[in-house]
């Protein structure tokens, strides 16, 4: 699949990930309850992510408790943080219910005043539990959803070895025209949505955002044991939650893209270009950094 003088990455661990082949539980929801201006009221722009999201879920395979404080004790509950993707604040939301092998996707769209997309994972920020269960029910409740289950992904883990957050949050530039094709750039000034959403989800899946990358960085390099070992060497950032401009992988074949070419990964620091003649795509770097 690779050049010969494309360097490999292996897979780490953020998420779990599987060969490109459809996934029989990992599930992203997306949520449009909070798109106040409308930046997804049109069926090509709800399409276009679904899309984005449904390849996503194929090289997903994390199994994930749900979170669900309706089948908990009397008097138990949880708080989550979630960014808004209209005013961009992060709001407490009570005792949301999230099912199984689910990851909540908040979608909209404001004016970003420079920037065309952003992409965060959400957080837990409270859990309260019956005290007369004492301090382990605490711990586990906080295990729960801070790590959905999986090993070494909640906060009672050092180091932290895995990641596993409930949801995240995209939120869109209203000041620009996009073009919401999956299968061909339009070639016009017209901002290509496609490459954008790959990037932003990989920062809301924990590319360059959860502990399991920060602990790997040393300086201005990623020095995760695998990928040093495959890479040959330790991999530039630049920002330290992006590759830096000039590393290259190998193309991933999805959205028209061939497969074993040359590419620049989707998540380096990039300002889609305009006039496009051809989508950019997850590389295998960046699958490796899931």
């Amino acid at each position: 699949m690779t050049t010969q003088d494309i360097k490999r990455l292996p897979l780490l661990s953020a998420f779990a990930l599987a060969s490109i082949t459809p996934s029989q539980s990992f599930e992203i929801q997306i949520d449009y309850s909070l798109d106040d201006n409308g930046f997804f009221d049109s069926p090509e722009a709800r399409a276009a992510l679904r899309s984005i999201c449904d390849f996503y879920e194929t090289v997903i395979t994390d199994e994930l408790a749900a979170i669900d404080p309706t089948t908990w004790k009397d008097g138990e509950s949880w708080t989550a943080f979630r960014q808004n993707p209209v005013t961009e604040l992060f709001e407490i939301v009570e005792n949301l219910v999230v099912p199984e092998n689910t990851y909540v996707l908040y979608a909209g769209g404001t004016a970003l005043n420079g920037r065309s997309a952003s992409g965060v994972p959400n957080q837990p920020h409270n859990v309260v539990t019956n005290q007369a269960d004492g301090q382990q029910r605490l711990i586990d409740q906080w295990t729960l959803v801070t790590g959905r289950g999986q090993d070494g992904a909640d906060r009672f883990t050092e180091p932290t070895t895995d990641f596993a957050p409930w949801g995240g949050t995209l939120i869109f530039d209203t000041g620009r025209t996009w073009n919401f094709s999956t299968t061909s750039p339009d070639n016009t000034e017209n901002l290509e949505f496609l490459p954008v959403a790959l990037h932003e989800i990989g920062h809301a899946l924990g590319i360059g955002t959860a502990p399991t990358w920060t602990r790997h960085i040393d300086g201005l390099t990623f020095i995760g044991p695998n990928s040093t070992e495959l890479f040959g060497e330790t991999v530039p950032l630049v920002e330290n939650f992006h590759w830096a401009d000039d590393v290259r992988s190998t193309s991933l074949s999805m959205f028209g893209i061939p497969a074993g070419v040359e590419a620049i990964p989707i998540m380096n620091r990039f300002s889609p270009p305009a006039n496009a003649t051809a989508f950019r795509g997850l590389s295998e770097l960046d699958l490796a950094a899931l």
